[in-house]
């Protein structure tokens, strides 16, 4: 189950800070995904709302990240172009410095602007990953390598957590931890979104690009994407996937999600 939306948006490969339309064209692409019958969350600092805004106007969070180094946040491809949606439906093309990790529990607007706890932090440019193609949910080739990068302009005071580096057969039937700001109720898509939430769930199989993750009375849904799955080694949480997509019948997001493999991608990330 996924929303998809098909957009082009002028965005060069590292977005200049700027409010004014961005040069070189760009084909972007994009999907949406609270955690359904999570619990609310005031750790994992480092895993942030991705928040919409422009001059003195907030929009809200219309996905999650997460931090992998101290000014450098991973989340998904689609969520790129679902800012790009929300820019569109607001009258402005989408730049750099209209996208703003947040710190904090909760993204959700306030009458007169942005939530007054939280500390956001501007980016300066997006990476989408070349080979990302937007298109339907049940095309295998079009759930690849939704996985993006954004820089931000300064570092953050927050948990910076590493990838998984290691290949993640071997992680079959493993809990793994979810963290993101998606809606509390899937049936209706706007329910609970823009609050930090948690759980846990076992990936359910491996796939060479993505791992699928069994819902079990839990599990991440709209507004989720691109906030992380996170496996405990040696005392410290690292990156093993990225919230892709979530698929199955009702109830809604709770059958099973697919994430990325951020272990496939680690070459691009690196570069």
């Amino acid at each position: 189950m996924r929303l998809t939306t098909t957009i082009t948006i002028a965005l060069s490969l590292s977005l200049v800070a700027c409010d004014q339309a961005p040069q070189d064209p760009l084909t972007l692409e994009t999907r949406t995904d609270r955690i359904v019958n999570g619990q609310e969350e005031a750790g994992f600092d480092g895993v942030g709302a991705m928040t919409l805004q422009r001059r003195n106007q907030y929009f809200g969070s219309f996905c999650s990240g997460v931090l992998i180094d101290d000014n450098w946040v991973l989340t998904a491809a689609h969520c790129i172009t679902g800012a790009q949606e929300m820019a569109t439906m607001s009258g402005f093309n989408l730049a750099a410095n209209h996208i703003h990790f947040m710190i904090g529990p909760d993204a959700r607007p306030r009458i007169g602007g942005r939530p007054r706890s939280g500390t956001f932090y501007q980016a300066n440019g997006v990476w989408v990953h070349p080979n990302y193609v937007e298109g339907d949910a049940n095309e295998q080739r079009n759930r690849n390598n939704d996985i993006a990068l954004v820089r931000l302009e300064n570092s953050v005071d927050a948990t910076v957590y590493p990838i998984y580096r290691q290949p993640i057969d071997n992680l079959v039937g493993t809990n793994l931890r979810y963290v993101g700001f998606g809606v509390s109720n899937g049936n209706g898509e706007g329910e609970g979104g823009g609050v930090k939430r948690s759980t846990t769930l076992p990936v359910q199989s491996v796939s060479w690009v993505q791992y699928s993750t069994r819902h079990v009375n839990s599990g991440v849904c709209y507004g989720d994407s691109g906030g992380p799955g996170l496996y405990q080694q040696g005392g410290r949480y690292n990156v093993v996937g990225i919230n892709s997509t979530v698929s199955g019948q009702q109830p809604a997001c709770l059958t099973q999600s697919n994430q990325v493999r951020v272990d496939a991608y680690t070459t691009w990330i690196d570069g």
